[in-house]
């Protein structure tokens, strides 16, 4: 590769994990107190995932 593509990833990639921080720290935090944190449904959701994994745990920590 060349100096000028490798320059040029590495300031696309600085760019980019700006971007995806300001869009994870912001934006998607104000939506999903607004629209998702207050969902019934979501409550639900997790709370059977955390059940999923209170049982599987033992049983995968076994087998491995």
């Amino acid at each position: 590769m060349k100096k000028a593509q490798i320059a040029g990833f590495c300031l696309f990639d600085f760019a980019n994990s700006a971007y995806t921080t300001i869009i994870i720290t912001a934006i998607y935090g104000a939506y999903f107190v607004k629209v998702i944190g207050t969902s019934f449904q979501w409550t639900m959701a997790l709370a059977a995932s955390y059940l999923a994994v209170l049982l599987l745990s033992p049983i995968l920590g076994a087998a491995a």
